[in-house]
């Protein structure tokens, strides 16, 4: 049976490198990509757009056109604790709709759902791999509700369900351009919250992606996979960044990480999350482009221009 992928949550931050690296590495696949709000800034001949959001679009266009594979990327969004709170049940909702839609299916398509480290919560100095018991933590306190459906499906084994959890996914978008990337354009120096003892566990977005069509295609249904580079701490992350910019380390108080403060940013950034994977063998299949958080690090860091050290001019270009 010729490859049919749908993704869900395919024109986000993570969701258009998944996208992108579908299209570059599978060319006989044909990908469909659930549309909300924004389109996929990606003029591809081979996708096919499904319209509408995770809650309300047409799953009859499952029905008629089934996938052989669901990468589930979609969150609903909240700005705020009690918003993420309804998204979570929102999300649910949704969720339980979709999976009794595949589970009518003659051949249910295996589904990979993409999840987060959060999900393990604050665990200090221990390491943590798929066994960890889940404790949810900060965001992830309302995500789970969304999520849990599919956990109880991988669970019963009523569907072939695998799950990603990755790491603080590093990119030109998202958490590094708002708390790293602008604080340091503005004050030229690098934040470090907290005592920055706590481990950090990180991934390039590119490298994600490559990781997540791997597991989707090569993973083994039931199971869970966590997607990270080696863990560092949190001061020698902000070393790197250091050593990568010319800018010092300044530590702050994590709460200065928002205004108003949101409890849930002051528990992710001060989580000790130290991430493993008891599948590293199968995940090592992965060819990864930045194969270390310094080399991740120093690619993102050349996306933004108000953070890239200044280069001593070149002699000959002095001479002129």
């Amino acid at each position: 049976m010729a490859r049919h992928i749908l993704l869900l949550g395919g024109s986000g931050f993570v969701g258009s490198a998944v996208l992108r690296e579908f299209l570059a590495e599978e060319p006989d696949t044909r990908l469909s990509l659930l549309v909300h709000r924004r389109k996929p800034g990606i003029d591809a001949a081979r996708l096919r757009l499904v319209h509408g959001s995770l809650r309300d679009f047409d799953l009859n266009q499952i029905t008629r056109d089934p996938p052989t594979h669901v990468v589930h990327m979609a969150r609903l969004p909240g700005r705020s604790p009690w918003r993420r709170t309804l998204a979570g049940l929102r999300g649910a909702r949704a969720n339980i709709r979709l999976l009794q839609t595949l589970r009518r299916l003659a051949h249910p398509p295996r589904v990979l759902y993409v999840s987060g480290s959060l999900m393990y919560g604050n665990r200090g100095e221990e390491w943590v791999d798929e066994q960890t018991p889940l404790q949810p933590t900060s965001f992830a306190r309302a995500y789970i509700r969304g999520e849990r459906p599919l956990l109880q499906s991988q669970a019963r084994g009523d569907l072939p369900v695998m799950m990603v959890r990755p790491p603080w996914i590093l990119g030109a978008g998202s958490w590094f351009a708002t708390f790293y990337a602008a604080p340091m354009a503005r004050q030229r120096s690098v934040p470090c919250y907290g005592s920055g003892r706590n481990w950090m566990s990180l991934l390039h977005v590119e490298d994600c992606a490559r990781l997540i069509r791997h597991v989707t295609l090569h993973g083994e249904a039931g199971q869970s996979y966590n997607l990270t580079l080696p863990p560092l701490r949190q001061q020698d992350f902000c070393g790197l960044l250091s050593e990568l910019t010319g800018m010092p380390v300044e530590e702050r108080p994590l709460t200065t990480l928002g205004r108003p403060l949101d409890r849930s940013l002051v528990e992710a950034f001060g989580s000790s999350i130290r991430l493993r994977s008891r599948h590293h063998a199968f995940l090592d299949r992965c060819a990864l482009r930045f194969g270390n958080p310094r080399a991740a690090l120093a690619d993102v860091i050349a996306r933004f221009e108000d953070i890239k050290p200044i280069l001593p001019e070149a002699p000959e270009r002095r001479a002129r």
